[in-house]
């Protein structure tokens, strides 16, 4: 269920690009609300370098790269960054890379 408090939150935001409230009426659950504060939070914070880490939480990173920036080389393990080498060398086996690198 998603709360009014939610939905006012939300609107917080979206009213003041002039746009039209949401109701509770334009979800049909929670997972369709969080979709549209997913949409809202790249739109309200475009370039401001928090989208990967927002796609990552909500576990659709992989997705977003293959089907709306087309990637044929996107890859599950991708979700994490690579370890600096040096970090590695320095723990002398007690920090392992990130599977795929």
């Amino acid at each position: 269920m998603v709360t009014a408090e939610a939905i006012d939150l939300l609107n917080m935001v979206h009213t003041r690009a002039g746009l039209t409230a949401f109701q509770a009426s334009d979800f049909s659950g929670a997972d369709e609300f969080l979709e549209t504060v997913l949409k809202e939070r790249g739109h309200e914070l475009w370039f401001e370098g928090v989208r990967r880490s927002d796609l990552i939480r909500y576990g659709k990173y992989i997705e977003y790269a293959r089907t709306y920036k087309g990637s044929v080389t996107a890859q599950d393990y991708m979700t994490l960054m690579p370890l600096p080498q040096g970090i590695i060398d320095e723990s002398k086996g007690k920090i392992a890379q990130n599977p795929g690198y």
